[in-house]
């Protein structure tokens, strides 16, 4: 009888033992997966983030155009004073685009003065309790008025859960 027992004994300890080896390779799978998914969610972010970007270094509401053409990385002072107050008026106008969660700042600036000339808030539709990717890129802003050109700035904020 008692070589039984501690034949039973040897056996639920070998089993508890594996059990406790089982449990821990599952935590160590979960963390190796959650690590995984969470740098494939930054990648997601980071591309959005370039999506948005291109998609705002030539959007037609703000691009400059002599004679009927278009000019790259380049936007029209009186049409980005427009389109700030289209806006103003309508929240939902980029609610189908990658654009809906930013906040679009443009920043014209003279390098001669070393400061900022204008600047325009053109967009904010933040999400609550979430992170920021910023991005900037340059950009010409063109005065059809005067015929100048100056450097601007395109500041974006990209909300993120």
């Amino acid at each position: 009888m008692k070589k039984s027992q501690m034949q039973s004994n040897e056996t639920i300890l070998v089993l508890f033992i594996f059990f406790i080896i089982l449990i821990f390779g599952f935590i160590f799978y979960s963390k190796i997966q959650n690590v995984a998914i969470e740098r494939q969610q930054k990648a997601m972010e980071n591309l959005n983030l370039i999506e948005v970007s291109k998609l705002l270094k030539d959007i037609p509401e703000l691009s400059c155009s002599q004679k009927n053409a278009i000019i790259y990385n380049c936007y029209d002072l009186f049409k980005i004073d427009a389109f700030n107050e289209l806006l103003k008026s309508r929240k939902d106008y980029f609610s189908n685009t990658p654009l809906f969660n930013t906040n679009i700042t443009v920043y014209q600036y003279d390098p001669y003065l070393n400061k900022d000339i204008n600047m325009w808030n053109i967009y904010d539709n933040p999400l609550n309790n979430s992170n920021i990717r910023k991005i900037f890129f340059p950009i010409e802003i063109y005065d059809p008025v005067s015929g100048t050109n100056s450097i601007g700035i395109v500041e974006i904020n990209y909300y993120v859960k």
